[in-house]
């Protein structure tokens, strides 16, 4: 699903996103948006790596999937995201959780929401996203609550 980015005016904010069609996407933003939008960049891409550029840009965000704009969004493909990938830790966490999620049949969305009430617990780590000690042991006391007879790392 390709990867939009929609800015506002000439120098405005910009709005990342995916859609089948960005864009019919752009013309259902214009309807209701006040200022003239216009399409400048597209890559081909999935949800995760729209999270990603999300994540990458984090310090741009306004609201929402709306960032103040910066030329490096519109380098040739999408922007390196390596560092934006999980670390060895939240590697080892993403396995443990993914082995319960098949072991028992969980959706992420209720794991995550179970475990920290974040239903996009398991999409943000696969995501990059960092956990501290505390939320990690929260994370493996909710997988050790629905499988008390097998323990993961701790």
């Amino acid at each position: 699903m390709p990867i939009y980015i929609i800015q506002a005016g000439e120098d405005g904010p910009v709005k990342i996103g995916t859609a089948y069609d960005p864009y019919r996407r752009l013309a259902s933003f214009q309807n209701a948006h006040f200022a003239e939008l216009r399409m400048l960049a597209i890559y081909e891409g999935e949800a995760r790596e729209e999270h990603l550029l999300h994540k990458k840009f984090e310090h741009l965000r306004i609201r929402g999937e709306w960032f103040r704009f910066d030329p490096v969004m519109l380098e040739p493909g999408i922007p390196d995201l390596r560092a934006y990938e999980p670390t060895p830790v939240e590697h080892e966490l993403l396995a443990d959780i993914e082995t319960h999620l098949s072991k028992t049949g969980e959706k992420p969305s209720l794991f995550g929401r179970r475990a920290i009430g974040d239903p996009s617990l398991v999409l943000d780590l696969k995501c990059g996203r960092s956990v501290r000690k505390r939320l990690r042991d929260r994370i493996v006391a909710a997988i050790n609550m629905t499988a008390p007879t097998e323990s993961v790392r701790e």
